[in-house]
């Protein structure tokens, strides 16, 4: 092989490897596979915690089967704790969208109608989380650090502790001769101020409605701007 050969080879080796690497980032759709990647890191700074301490308005979404969300009219209040006492409250959740999801129907017939007008709280513990990026190529390199530190300027978004994101409670008559007991489960919705409620029980005297999962049941869209803020 010759001289002049090599060298063709050897110039196209490289322009073929270099097409290789920039390939990864920009490709001729247009597509842009990223330098960065970003890890989910729990936010443990007080002052974030206590300055979205204060109740917002909670927008109401019914579940529909098909995932689609339907707004109703009512609204909710969200009142979120400080970082000593990290709890959500959901107030004055309307019980009659508890009902919304219940395909039994001997159940539904014995539901009375002054429950129908009831709201019920429903608490959590909840916790804030944001994104640290991370440098992915040429090199594995943490540019944020390892954890959230009292300079992040990102977004913050709310979530829902795993050993705090069941609730069950129950509503009673007048007289207390009848009782409605309800369980529900919590999840936040990812990179959104939003929290999932599923059904996982209801009770009204000695009928049960126990779906077999826990069933998707309305979605609480909590905005960004406090209606109440808190005093520490």
């Amino acid at each position: 092989m010759n001289k002049f050969l090599k060298e063709t080879l050897r110039l196209f080796a490289i322009f073929f490897l270099c097409g290789m690497v920039f390939s990864c980032i920009y490709m001729e759709d247009g597509y842009y596979s990223p330098r960065y990647s970003y890890d989910v890191a729990i936010c443990n700074v007080p002052k974030f915690y206590d300055n979205k301490q204060g109740i917002y308005k909670g927008e109401v979404f019914l579940i529909r089967p098909d995932s689609s969300l339907e707004a109703v009219p009512e609204t909710v209040e969200v009142e979120l704790g400080n970082y000593a006492n990290k709890d959500l409250v959901i107030k004055g959740f309307p019980i009659k969208y508890f009902f919304h999801k219940v395909n039994d129907g001997n159940f539904l017939a014995s539901v009375p109608s002054y429950l129908l007008e009831k709201q019920v709280d429903i608490s959590f513990k909840y916790f804030l989380y944001g994104y640290l990026e991370f440098q992915m190529w040429p090199s594995y390199k943490s540019i944020d650090g390892d954890s959230i530190d009292s300079s992040y300027d990102k977004s913050l978004y709310i979530g829902v502790q795993n050993n705090s994101n069941f609730y069950s409670d129950s509503v009673y008559n007048a007289d207390k001769t009848q009782k409605l007991k309800y369980e529900v489960y919590g999840i936040e919705e990812g990179d959104s101020d939003a929290i999932i409620l599923e059904l996982c029980n209801l009770e009204l005297d000695d009928k049960t409605f126990n779906p077999e999962y826990k069933v998707p049941l309305a979605k609480i869209k909590i905005g960004k701007k406090q209606v109440i803020p808190q005093k520490l």
